[in-house]
């Protein structure tokens, strides 16, 4: 037997908390970290959406739409060989606005919009560049051990969220990613000759 008055009573508790959340962001003001504007009330507006979500459905009123961005994070990553590894030229997408997050930690402002992001997904997405020891190299990942390269390229990619798009560079059809053969018994490199 469903408790149907007390669910309802639930969900507008959680949606007053949500509200109260939400207007109290609105009165964050705009601050400067690192040359670079920031808005707290996104910040303050992502995270509050993340913990709500977590315990309830949200539904979005349309006048919160109508100043707020808050669609669902997507990235492009461009691949291509850098020396024996990989470098990878990450873009992150929310709708309209796109952004390499190696160079720039916050997006260009929307005049119409204030975007809400999702650091949890991004951070995510950047954990994975992480795990499989990538450097930051002018506006892109870089991973110069060939090893470490080929198992991002058959396991890290895996790993990943299914909103990431991957582009693979022409010389990645010129030098396709193939799997070393297996050798029987232990192998070692012979020494050179001198003949």
């Amino acid at each position: 037997m469903r408790n149907e008055p007390y669910e309802d009573i639930e969900r507008g508790l959680l949606t007053v908390s949500a509200l109260c959340l939400l207007s109290a962001s609105a009165a964050a003001q705009s601050v400067v970290v690192d040359g670079v504007g920031a808005d707290e009330r996104a910040a303050l507006i992502d995270a509050s959406r993340t913990a709500v979500e977590q315990v309830a459905d949200v539904d979005v009123d349309a006048g919160f739409e109508e100043e707020f961005l808050l669609v669902p994070l997507t990235a492009e990553f461009y691949l291509d060989y850098e020396g024996e590894g990989i470098a990878v030229k990450p873009v992150f997408v929310y709708d309209h606005i796109r952004f390499n997050p190696v160079v720039q930690a916050v997006p260009e402002a929307d005049a119409r919009h204030l975007l809400v992001r999702d650091a949890e997904a991004e951070q995510a997405v950047l954990a994975v560049f992480a795990r499989y020891g990538f450097t930051k190299k002018r506006d892109q990942f870089v991973q110069l051990d060939e090893e470490r390269s080929y198992d991002f390229l058959t396991q890290g990619l895996e790993e990943l969220p299914e909103r990431v798009e991957i582009f693979y560079e022409a010389s990645f059809e010129r030098r396709p990613v193939r799997p070393m053969p297996r050798m029987p018994g232990a192998s070692r490199m012979l020494p050179s000759s001198s003949a």
